[in-house]
């Protein structure tokens, strides 16, 4: 199991040998997705070939049959929503951080980045209330039908109709653990989000001002920046352009070295695989940062 210390540390002068045996101490001498004690191999969250380095906050102790599920398919998703495509586009970091740069105006720049740092789909995204987020600080009177955690977080209810237009449900309830980026674009959209009567997070503040937003908007939002990038192209099809499909696997691939969390976040999973203190500082090492 991770420690309670979250600091990052830096390693990147140790051995390999050091920094491995540094990531077995913190996790306990265990597999952190199944807690097998035998076997155990170091894996790195994100893999090397995409620029992952060799420091403790990028490496997982896994099993030796997690750490080949791990590597189980060439882009890092869970089954059911792996295609036959072996070609199928999915941004860098490096790809995604240039996009995000380029996304200004509030409104957007948080519909893009909870996307990105949620990997949840676009139904869920219009579904999500006032009441769904707990953000522990700064007197927006934000709070959760769930008991508080210390940790800011969304909470994404059980449903029979899961993540995306699928036909996926969302096993239990999922608290998705806040980081700082996220919750500074939160922030500063709720600062301008129109007064409205509706529990709904996300209001047009564009033609349809006040207004809860629809799935149409969500997608219109994303293929506009995208475009504005040359990130979206009319001629070029679903696997080439960014899409909200494109950020959930982001998503997923950008966490496959925890793969019991990846898919408790994306609700695949009935119950939560660790405790909710381990999850949300598991989340923070992992995670990925957008802005520059």
């Amino acid at each position: 199991m991770s420690s309670n210390n979250t600091d990052p540390i830096d390693t990147t002068d140790d051995s390999w040998t050091e920094i491995r045996e540094r990531r077995l101490e913190i996790d306990g001498y265990q597999c952190a997705n199944c807690g097998k004690a035998n076997s155990l191999q170091v894996h790195h969250v994100v893999p090397e070939s995409l620029g992952g380095v060799d420091e403790v906050s990028n490496l997982r102790t896994l099993c030796a049959s997690c750490h080949d599920k791990a590597h189980g398919s060439t882009i890092g998703l869970i089954a059911s929503e792996q295609t036959s495509s072996e070609t199928r586009w999915i941004p860098t970091i490096e790809t995604m951080q240039w996009f995000v740069s380029n996304v200004n105006h509030p409104f957007d720049q948080l519909v893009v980045m909870i996307l990105a740092k949620t990997g949840i789909g676009v139904s869920e995204l219009v579904s999500l209330e006032l009441s769904d987020i707990y953000l522990r600080d700064g007197g927006l009177g934000l709070t959760s039908t769930v008991e508080r955690r210390t940790r800011p977080f969304f909470l994404l209810p059980e449903s029979e109709k899961g993540p995306g237009s699928g036909n996926g449900k969302r096993l239990c309830d999922t608290l998705v653990p806040i980081g700082p980026e996220l919750r500074k674009c939160l922030r500063r959209y709720l600062a301008v989000r129109p007064d409205t009567e509706s529990a709904k997070l996300l209001i047009s503040t564009g033609e349809a001002w006040g207004k809860p937003i629809s799935h149409d908007i969500i997608h219109h939002t994303v293929e506009k920046n995208a475009r504005t990038v040359g990130l979206y192209d009319t001629g070029a099809g679903a696997d080439s352009n960014l899409t909200p499909t494109a950020f959930r696997q982001f998503f997923a691939n950008r966490y496959q070295g925890q793969p019991a969390v990846r898919d408790y976040l994306l609700g695949k999973k009935e119950k939560t695989p660790f405790n909710q203190g381990q999850i949300a500082t598991d989340y923070r090492e992992s995670i990925f940062n957008l802005f520059h």
